[in-house]
């Protein structure tokens, strides 16, 4: 039997106190980790969330440069247009200008037309007011008719071959199947003159104005057309001029040069040829 030895009064109560500091010291602990735990995880939410406003001020950023960047390809992409079209424009002017002289041209030339259209019109009338004389299978050959005024008059079948016509006005003249064979007609005026069927071969035809003539199966072999006037002549073909001689150096309408494979400019080209041609002659000795 183990025998109890009393314990001494007064040394129970340090080995309390020290339980209790013990157990004092452990709770601290504890709330001491805890509380450093709960540090550590609210500094690393502050640093998650400074983390990610960085992150989103970053994205802001770049989204800012990236439509800055849009914008500026933009405005770039619409000075490079701007650019393009003014080059475009600038590059058209000639065009335009050249566009707007030959509108104004055509127009100056159509205000001509009609101005001689009307002149014609009223010679044609005056003309007609006339009574025409009737000389129609009369016999001219070699006849001195220079600058006579044979308006209107009825010459159809007519011999006049080798006849001196210079400067005669036979406007409106019946001259249908006439013989007019090496005529001399320079200058001759035979505008609306009814030739159908006329001998006209070897005719000097120099100067002489045809306007709005008619020539179907006129004989034009040989003619001399130098500076003829064959506006809107009536009823010819292409094959029938270029028969003649210096069929070149004529006048046409501008819808007849494309029959005559003649440029556009051609009656421009022959004035001034034509004027070349009297310089020459008025120098020579």
């Amino acid at each position: 039997m183990v025998s109890r030895e009393p314990i001494p009064s007064g040394t129970g109560k340090p080995t309390i106190w020290l339980a209790a500091a013990g157990v004092f010291l452990l709770l601290a602990g504890g709330m001491w980790y805890a509380w450093d735990q709960h540090q550590k995880r609210v500094e690393a939410e502050a640093l998650r969330q400074e983390a990610q406003q960085q992150a989103s001020e970053a994205q802001a950023k770049q989204r800012a440069l990236e439509e800055t960047e849009r914008k500026t390809e933009i405005e770039r992409q619409r000075n490079t247009e701007l650019e393009a079209k003014r080059k475009a424009e600038a590059q058209r002017q000639p065009e335009l200008e050249a566009r707007r002289k030959a509108d104004a041209e055509a127009q100056r030339k159509a205000a001509l037309e009609a101005k001689r259209r009307a002149e014609l019109e009223a010679k044609r009338k005056a003309t007609l007011a006339r009574q025409p004389d009737i000389v129609s299978h009369a016999d001219f050959g070699t006849a001195q008719l220079q600058g006579a005024d044979l308006r209107s008059a009825n010459l159809q079948e007519t011999d006049l071959r080798s006849a001196q016509l210079q400067a005669a006005n036979l406007s409106f003249a019946q001259l249908q199947a006439a013989n007019l064979s090496f005529a001399q007609l320079q200058g001759a005026d035979l505008s609306f003159a009814q030739l159908q069927g006329a001998d006209l071969s070897f005719a000097n035809l120099q100067g002489a104005i045809l306007t709005e003539a008619q020539l179907q199966e006129a004989n034009l072999g040989g003619a001399n057309l130098q500076g003829a006037i064959l506006l809107e002549v009536k009823a010819v073909t292409a094959s029938q001029i270029k028969r003649a001689t210096n069929w070149r150096l004529a006048f046409y309408s501008d819808d007849f040069l494309a029959e005559l494979d003649l440029p556009a400019d051609h009656n421009e080209t022959v004035e001034q040829k034509l004027a070349e041609i009297v310089k020459e002659k008025t120098i020579m000795p």
